[in-house]
């Protein structure tokens, strides 16, 4: 299994960073793989809606977007945590995702 958690706050080794640190510490310790991707001190476009994502073409502005988009496709199950916004993402919401399906 491998989770992958996303940082999204723009302090890239900051408070949210040490919360999914420690997030990852305890996984890890019960054999599950993580990967910390940070998203935050990076350039995202807001979404326009023109439907690239959802039709497997990735985000128009490429970028994080993209990158994130490709990790989470092979991600049993994930977390993102902000400095704002603190979401779950199970398997069950992945594949509600058009973006995102879980394996």
């Amino acid at each position: 299994m491998n989770v992958l958690l996303i940082n999204g706050s723009p302090h890239e080794k900051g408070c949210t960073y040490t919360a999914l640190s420690l997030i990852a510490g305890e996984l890890n310790a019960s054999g599950i793989g993580t990967e910390i991707l940070n998203v935050g001190t990076k350039p995202v476009g807001g979404c326009i809606g023109c439907g690239g994502c959802a039709a497997g073409k990735g985000c128009v502005f490429g970028g994080v977007v993209n990158e994130a988009i490709e990790k989470a496709r092979t991600a049993d199950s994930g977390s993102l945590r902000t400095a704002a916004l603190d979401h779950e993402i199970g398997n069950n919401a992945m594949e509600r995702q058009p973006v995102v399906k879980a394996r």
